[in-house]
Order: C-alpha cells, then structure tokens, then sequence
C-alpha cells in the first residue's frame, strides 16, 4: 500500500475531488432517479452534459491552484470519475430493470 500512500500524498487535491466527485454523481443520480422512463434517457444525458462542464470547471481550478501536483490531481480525477461514472451507470441499469 505504500504505493497508493505515496501517490496520495503527491495528490494534493485527493479529499477535494473525491468530496466533488460523490456530490455531482448522488445530485445526478436523484436527478435521474426521479424522472418518469419515458425522460429517463433526456433527463440522463443533460445529467451527463452538466456533469462533464462542472468537472471541467473544476479541474481547471485545481491544476491552476496547485500547478507542481497537477499531474497527480488529474490522474486521481480520471480515476475517480470513471469510477464514480460506473457507480452510476449500474445504479441506472439496476432501476431500468425494476
């Protein structure tokens, strides 16, 4: 586990993204999640778009205010937004089912 301490503690930004990160996927989920079916996927797409522009926004925050950790904030990011984006993705096929 050193490794991912390590990296952690290059990843100034780490406690900031991860906060960002689970507060835009849980407002898009229940953005979502209370949608009829029929808007299901309009609804899921706009989540997607407003989604994709705050992490933007955000990402250009973090590597302007910490430009020596950029590198490690971004990789965290990615890493961080997929996983979040899976989460997601299989919470919204687990409804489509039901």
């Amino acid at each position: 586990m050193t490794w991912l301490q390590d990296f952690l503690g290059k990843a100034t930004w780490w406690v900031e993204i991860t906060a960002f990160l689970v507060i835009i996927t849980v407002i898009s989920y229940l953005l979502v999640r209370k949608r009829a079916p029929d808007n299901l996927t309009t609804v899921y797409l706009l989540s997607i778009t407003v989604k994709i522009l705050l992490s933007c926004a955000f990402v250009i925050i973090f590597i302007v205010a910490d430009r020596p950790a950029a590198d490690y904030n971004a990789v965290f990011f990615i890493v961080g937004y997929l996983i979040f984006t899976a989460f997601e993705v299989i919470f919204l096929l687990l409804k489509k089912k039901a």
